[in-house]
C-alpha cells in the first residue's frame, strides 16, 4: 500500500499538469503574501483578518479552482493503470483494498505536499505559519 501511494505521489510530481498546478499554486502563495501589506493597509481589516489576510490567494485557489485541480490531475489513476496493463501486476502481488488505498494516500500526499509548500511561502512573508488556517485549507 505505501509503495503504491509513493509512486502515484511521484508519478504525480513529475508530469506536466502537475507542474503546472504547482506552479500555481506557488506563484499566487508568493503574489497573494508579497502584496497582502499593501492590501491591508488600502482595506479596513481588524488585527485578526489583516492577519489572515496573507493565506487570501491559497484560499481561493483551495475553494474555487481546488475540486478542479484534483479531477484534472487525479480522476482517471485507475482507469490510467488498467489502459497501460500495469494493472495486472498489482492485483497478484496485493489485494484490492490495498491498491485503492495506495493510490488515495498517494493523491492526498500529492496535494499535502502542494497546501505545505504554498503555506512555507506564505509564511515566510508572514513571518508566523497559520497552523488552523492551514488545517482549514487542508481538510477542505
Amino acid at each position: 500500500m505505501f509503495v503504491i501511494g509513493k509512486k502515484e505521489c511521484f508519478g504525480l510530481l513529475k508530469g506536466t499538469k502537475s507542474l503546472v498546478v504547482v506552479f500555481i499554486f506557488l506563484i499566487t502563495a508568493y503574489y497573494s503574501a508579497k502584496f497582502s501589506p499593501l492590501m491591508t493597509a488600502t482595506v479596513d481589516l481588524n488585527a485578526r483578518e489583516a492577519k489572515d489576510m496573507y493565506t487570501v490567494g491559497i484560499l481561493f485557489l483551495v475553494v474555487i479552482l481546488g475540486q478542479l485541480f484534483v479531477m484534472g490531475l487525479s480522476h482517471d489513476s485507475i482507469n490510467r493503470e488498467m489502459h497501460e496493463r500495469t494493472m495486472r501486476f498489482l492485483i497478484t502481488r496485493t489485494s484490492r483494498t490495498n491498491i485503492l488505498l495506495g493510490k488515495y494516500f498517494g493523491i492526498l500526499l500529492f496535494w499535502v505536499l502542494c497546501i505545505s509548500v504554498s503555506f512555507f511561502i506564505t509564511s515566510l512573508f508572514s513571518k508566523s505559519f497559520h497552523f488552523f488556517i492551514f488545517f482549514k485549507r487542508f481538510v477542505f
